[in-house]
């Protein structure tokens, strides 16, 4: 069984994904772990009219080695990433497919708290996400909902539905 889950960023994809392979043994596939290198991601001008390194594009994946290292793995699959359901090729393989909704404010939140942990400013933050972020939310990850065969709200973290999802990998 591969179950796709999709959302913005820091919707809490990363977050279920862990909790629900720590309980049922399911392996997790993160679109993270895929992510091009620098100098190969796409550029793209924000709406500040700066030109970025495109990490929220689907072009910025290696969606091939992906899809070639779902193919190798036996058993129960959580397919994780912010284009799950965008991109047809991996939405098509899902048995399951969830949307983690939340609210931009939240999800902002979020972002800010995890990026100054690894190191970047306020600032650098901000920048990226009024210029380019939001928008690219806009454009592929909040359309792709409609594919889901279910959309939960996540303003109160992922874990709340972990319960949801965890009987889908018993028997």
């Amino acid at each position: 069984m591969i179950l796709g889950i999709a959302g913005g960023s820091a919707s809490g994809k990363s977050t279920l994904a862990k909790k629900l392979a720590e309980a049922t043994g399911a392996a997790v596939l993160s679109m993270d772990s895929y992510y091009k290198p620098f100098e190969e991601l796409p550029e793209a001008v924000g709406r500040d009219g700066n030109l970025y390194k495109d990490y929220n594009c689907p072009e910025a994946f290696y969606t091939e080695k992906l899809l070639e290292d779902l193919a190798k793995i036996q058993g129960d699959v959580i397919l994780e990433g912010l284009f799950i359901l965008a991109l047809p090729c991996l939405r098509e393989r899902c048995d399951v497919k969830i949307f983690l909704d939340c609210p931009a404010d939240i999800r902002i939140l979020r972002r800010v708290k995890r990026n100054l942990g690894w190191g970047l400013s306020l600032e650098e933050i901000s920048q990226v996400y009024l210029a380019l972020v939001r928008y690219r939310h806009e454009e592929y990850v909040a359309p792709s909902a409609v594919y889901a065969d279910e959309v939960w709200d996540t303003s109160d973290g992922a874990e709340a539905c972990f319960d949801r999802l965890s009987g889908l990998f018993e028997g």
